[in-house]
């Protein structure tokens, strides 16, 4: 959700092309290219302030130290084969 797209200028600045990996996966990360509103970025920072809270929650309630959780539902990937990190995008969140 950055509306200054740093991640893209960066990439041109470089002179090399998106990989594969990272083109496949623009949509997840630019759901809407033109930009999120000041209100929709509020709104999804509050959203995501009641997820974390609800997970502080089911960490203390149930007395847990640790989650181990594969980072993937498959084996290694060829190299630049690899798209959205759908199972660590949560703990990213968190």
């Amino acid at each position: 959700m950055d509306n200054s797209k740093e991640w893209l200028r960066h990439i041109n600045a470089s002179g090399e092309p998106i990989i594969p990996s990272l083109q496949s996966s623009i949509s997840t990360i630019m759901k809407k290219p033109e930009g999120y509103t000041l209100d929709e970025l509020f709104d999804v920072n509050a959203l995501a302030g009641k997820y974390r809270d609800l997970w502080h929650h089911v960490w203390v309630d149930n007395d847990l130290d640790v989650i181990l959780a594969p980072p993937a539902d498959h084996t290694a990937v060829l190299h630049d084969e690899y798209g959205f990190a759908h199972y660590t995008a949560l703990w990213n969140l968190l």
